[in-house]
């Protein structure tokens, strides 16, 4: 036969008789099954849907069907029908990815996820039947199924807090006394069996704690194997917040995390505290709980590895190694990002990636595992959980062990990595109470570490951020972040931003965070043009004017106008502040050779003029400043006549100069 000139010619008999099983087969895959499940309805699926599970495919294989119907008493109907619904979405699936081929990442994020059959939102089943569905797809052996519907679960309940995760559920909380806050605050690697004396809160009563109803999630009797998978894609800073819910969830959630975290290569999950040997530290750190891994290195006697990012860390080797010598670095804070053997003009990028230099490096090099150079947050993380004495000028022993009150660290070149090291420290601290960074450049990336911290810290009553020449907090960004902290935290009552150029910009953001804050009494915005001069001065009056806790905001040095200064003094009167750092229990304060000029007198004759602020204040000490003068040529006497008719009413004061 010829078609267009060409002759075809059929296939030999030995050829059909090999395309003949290929075909039935195809005709077989085809042929529709029915499945029964545990309430008697009968499910029809094609052969091929069934073989996606792993138990209907040995049924089929294995055996007869029962009057041409395939039992499984365990499954649900509907889980089946979401099975049969796998490879239609799939398809779907794959149809939508071979559309956006070619489009930019941003026209995707524009389309948006829900537009995949495959999103999670497009499933509408109820939390209860999809852990349904996740134990009807373990006992079916359906990997695409069980994936399906943790990710849907997922997609419910990542990043709710314990509050919102408890109405989602549908769960009560029999927490009592502080056993609620400690399930928040505790180690995400704690296993099922550790119990804290903290958390043994209701020991002081009697009465056996209330039944517990059982959580919605689990609408039947499922497994606690079906009830781990369920949360096998929920990320671990939702799990953490889950053991906030009831005793329950905080079993189960101990058993999903300490699984995820600890388990090591073919070995069971560690049930105790002594039994964890491994702990992946990027599983902690990506969930943003990298003070963990220094609570790790105290709580945990028996952990021999860090792993992450495709590294292993020997943790016995960095205990040992000596991470204080650093060898051709001249060592001033720097090692951690400081100025170090490379002095202050080292190019900013280059700078703030220093880490260890020298023989420590060598020494920390030789204690990790992997392919290349391990990055700059598994590094900061081994010193965290083991290293020994003093590293990087930082007492990380110290600090680990929680065995200080105050730490020092003006003026060490500390910069960005260093300020990440002390961080994983902050939160694992219960007795730091005071922390000085002044006059180092820790930078934007430093500064959010610090604030993130202090967002877990609930001790810490003192911190120094105050700059010395340029800012030490990254100027405006890192303004933004301390912003943060301070409408969160609720436990500094004394905090420094001097010389930081906060700008307009940075001191709106601290000002409108200090609006809600009932906690800082003292602030410290002094320095040269630090908070945008006149419309920055215009945001503390309006944040003075509201809050309710600061009795000091020391605003020198900002070279404002005496109308600013003159509308920041008719505030402070009225709310009874220091505009000049003193102190309500100050006998002596010394502005000697501080560059203050006429502005800055009207805000000392408001101090001087305030019982409340300065009746204690018996020395004064003004000298070598230009109360007076505006320039070479000008001359003011306001600011001056200011303060003299301050000294009339103040009847403490025994000495000035």
């Amino acid at each position: 036969m010829s078609l267009s000139g060409k002759t075809i010619v059929a296939g030999s008999p030995a050829e059909e008789q090999e395309e003949a099983p290929a075909a039935k087969k195809a005709t077989r895959d085809d042929e529709p099954i029915r499945v029964r499940a545990r309430d008697g309805e009968e499910v029809t699926m094609s052969r091929e849907v069934a073989r996606l599970a792993g138990h209907l495919k040995d049924l089929m294989d294995d055996a007869s069907s029962e009057d041409g119907v395939y039992p499984v008493p365990v499954v649900t109907a509907s889980t089946l029908r979401a099975l049969v619904r796998m490879p239609e979405m799939l398809g779907a699936l794959m149809h939508r990815m071979e559309q956006c081929q070619n489009k930019s990442f941003e026209e995707l994020r524009y389309e948006g996820y829900a537009s995949n059959p495959l999103s999670p939102s497009s499933d509408e089943h109820s939390l209860s039947q999809l852990v349904e569905h996740v134990e009807g797809a373990l006992f079916l052996d359906a990997p695409m199924l069980l994936k399906h519907n943790q990710s849907v679960i997922a997609s419910r309940v990542n990043g709710k807090n314990a509050d919102e995760l408890r109405a989602l559920l549908g769960a009560g909380s029999d927490f009592e006394g502080a056993e609620l806050e400690a399930a928040l605050a505790e180690s995400a690697f704690l296993p099922e069996g550790y119990e804290a004396l903290q958390q043994h809160g209701a020991a002081s009563s009697t009465a056996p704690p209330a039944p517990l109803r059982q959580p919605s999630l689990s609408g039947v009797p499922a497994t606690t194997d079906a009830r781990e998978a369920a949360l096998g894609m929920v990320d671990v800073a939702t799990l953490c917040e889950l053991k906030g819910v009831n005793r329950f969830w905080r079993a189960l959630s101990r058993r999903v995390l300490c699984s995820r975290l600890c388990r090591g290569r073919g070995q069971p999950a560690p049930t105790h505290l002594e039994e964890i040997t491994d702990l992946d530290v990027e599983l902690l750190i990506e969930a943003g709980r990298p003070w963990d891994t220094a609570l790790a290195g105290r709580m945990l006697p028996g952990l021999a590895r860090l792993h992450g990012y495709g590294f292993v860390v020997d943790v016995a080797k960095v205990r040992a190694a000596n991470l204080a010598v650093q060898e051709a670095n001249h060592f001033g804070g720097g090692p951690f990002g400081g100025f170090g053997a490379f002095g202050a003009g080292a190019p900013e990028p280059f700078a703030s990636f220093l880490l260890l230099r020298g023989t420590a490096k060598a020494a920390l090099d030789s204690c990790i595992s992997g392919d290349g150079e391990a990055p700059l947050k598994l590094i900061i993380t081994a010193v965290a959980c083991a290293g020994s004495g003093v590293a990087c000028g930082i007492p990380v022993q110290h600090m680990r062990e929680d065995t200080m009150t105050e730490l020092d660290l003006r003026e060490k070149g500390l910069r960005g990595p260093a300020a990440m090291l002390i961080s994983y420290f902050i939160p694992a601290n219960g007795g730091l109470t005071k922390i000085s960074l002044a006059g180092n450049k820790l930078g934007e990336e430093g500064t959010k570490a610090i604030c993130e911290a202090l967002k877990q810290n609930k001790i810490l009553k003192e911190l120094d951020l105050s700059g010395y020449v340029g800012s030490n907090i990254g100027g405006v960004a890192g303004a933004k972040h301390v912003a943060g902290m301070l409408g969160v935290n609720s436990a500094l009552t004394k905090l420094s931003l001097a010389w930081n150029k906060l700008k307009e910009e940075g001191t709106k953001a601290i000002c409108e965070a200090l609006k809600q804050n009932k906690t800082l009494k003292e602030l410290d915005l002094s320095g040269h043009n630090n908070i945008g001069r006149e419309v920055g001065a215009k945001h503390v009056a309006d944040m003075l004017g509201v809050n309710s806790a600061l009795t000091v905001a020391n605003l020198l040095g900002n070279q404002l106008d005496v109308e600013s200064t003159k509308m920041l003094a008719e505030v402070a009167k009225q709310k009874g502040i220091s505009l000049c750092g003193i102190q309500r229990d100050q006998a002596t304060a010394d502005f000697c050779n501080k560059s203050l000029q006429p502005p800055d007198a009207i805000m000392l004759a408001s101090d001087l003029s305030q019982v409340i602020v300065t009746g204690v204040l018996t020395s004064l000490d003004l000298s070598n400043n230009s109360l007076c003068r505006v320039n070479r040529s000008t001359y003011t006497a306001e600011g001056i006549t200011a303060i003299a008719d301050a000294l009339r009413v103040n009847c403490a004061l025994t000495e000035a100069r």
